[in-house]
């Protein structure tokens, strides 16, 4: 009886995941066939931009990486920055204060809370009605996230070719240290997730907005309500926008690069309250429209494959009757296998120069696929936690992590490559730049 129970878990989690990669995939590949489109892509769209960075006793030299990753941009439209202190209670305000003092390229306001909000999502609503009137995009930044330097030109690029586009994230590439927890978040966040990404892109359904790197259409900011209600608020924000029968789209050559957590309870206070986030995301949904958020039913199973798909089979395997091991077994290489060529469909190309080879191409993708299995497997306590959080609805907190330093010169400055962020804020103040309004 459990093994039967187990096989029916395990068949329909994977199946239906499988059978929703293959139709995203022949969908992009259905729509790389069809002639060339009226938008053109490279065309550069400049709106008038306003960052939001809020943070949180982030490291001061973290927090001024990032703003000098703004001043390399290279954009053709204005820029004002909104920083908001969210209670802070080292240092960091100040060195903010004495580095806007120079001339900058951008404009930069600061605006400092005397007390914490509780989560980014608040903070968030606290810094919108301070962007200017002339706002077009509003970009939401972490405070220890550094952009490539055509990361927003190519970011708004994406964002503006259709007008029913509310939302666009980048490419996030975590950076390491060496330790192998690092190196999970890297293989995670460059292997297949993004390929998924790209995928969802071309029907506008991207299921995950990257929340250290995410541009907004203002009016639907507006439109749809800030993020303040939610913990999660890049997900659920997506979600309910996503019901709203708007696209989402994911630009994969805007790069930028952020710090991930370094410790095991760091990671399992992240995903855990990644996880809750994803119950938020279905709850918003649904009181959006129910109709339209059954239509959002695969990108939940996904997140179900991913979470907890070891876990099934794990349980399974022992028990497992012999007449079900070859469907179940048949089942996993099937979906391997079309993981693989969602991978390969992104990941054409990588510094080794024998990357033109498949052989090669299919080995990243295989070793990719070995380490998110891991991975998922060290992730379901932190999952499964997050989720009863939502269905239970515990009391909404940040959920920080310890905050990690990083030098300069770890990183070049190469537009595939920029610098590593990094060292570390409380009075209520706001100070703005003389550059006048545009």
């Amino acid at each position: 009886m459990m093994s039967n129970l187990l096989t029916f878990l395990f068949a329909g989690i994977v199946g239906l995941s499988t059978l929703t990669l293959s139709s995203i995939l022949i969908i992009y590949l259905f729509h790389n066939n069809k002639k060339p489109q009226n938008n053109d892509t490279t065309k550069n769209h400049n709106p008038s931009l306003s960052i939001i960075i809020p943070f949180f006793n982030e490291p001061a030299e973290n927090l001024i990486n990032t703003l000098k990753s703004i001043e390399d941009q290279v954009y053709g439209g204005s820029i004002e920055v909104i920083l908001l202190d969210d209670g802070s209670s080292n240092d960091t305000t100040l060195h903010v204060t004495n580095w806007q003092h120079a001339e900058r390229k951008f404009k930069y306001h600061l605006k400092v809370l005397q007390r914490n909000t509780g989560r980014k999502g608040k903070a968030l609503d606290i810094a919108v009605p301070l962007t200017s009137k002339y706002s077009e995009v509003i970009m939401v930044l972490d405070s220890d996230t550094i952009l490539a330097p055509l990361a927003i030109q190519r970011a708004t690029n994406v964002l503006m070719q259709d007008s029913k586009n509310v939302a666009c994230c980048g490419f996030i590439i975590p950076t390491q240290s060496g330790k192998l927890i690092e190196k999970f978040q890297f293989f995670e966040h460059t292997g297949t997730l993004p390929a998924i990404k790209y995928l969802q892109s071309k029907i506008g359904k991207v299921g995950i907005i990257a929340g250290a790197f995410s541009l907004h259409r203002t009016s639907a900011v507006i439109e749809l309500g800030g993020w303040g209600q939610w913990l999660v608020e890049d997900v659920a924000w997506t979600w309910k926008a996503l019901a709203k029968g708007y696209r989402i789209v994911y630009a994969h050559n805007a790069v930028a690069y952020t710090i991930c957590p370094s410790t095991f309870l760091d990671l399992f206070k992240q995903r855990r309250r990644w996880a809750r986030g994803k119950v938020e995301a279905m709850k918003a949904a649904w009181v959006t429209s129910p109709i339209k958020s059954i239509m959002l039913l695969p990108w939940a199973l996904l997140w179900v494959q991913i979470s907890l798909f070891p876990l099934p089979l794990i349980l399974a395997l022992p028990i497992i009757s012999n007449s079900h091991v070859l469907p179940t077994m048949a089942i996993a290489a099937a979906n391997i296998a079309i993981t693989i060529l969602v991978h390969l469909t992104l990941h054409k190309n990588h510094s080794n120069p024998n990357s033109e080879k498949l052989p090669i191409r299919v080995l990243i993708a295989t070793q990719s696929i070995y380490y998110n299995l891991l991975f998922d497997t060290i992730n379901i306590p932190a999952n499964l936690l997050g989720s009863l959080d939502g269905i239970v609805n515990r009391k909404k907190s940040w959920l920080t992590r310890s905050h990690i330093i990083y030098s300069p010169s770890e990183m070049n400055n190469s537009d595939t490559a920029p610098r590593k962020g990094s060292s570390t804020s409380s009075i209520d103040i706001e100070h703005r730049s003389n550059t006048s309004q545009p």
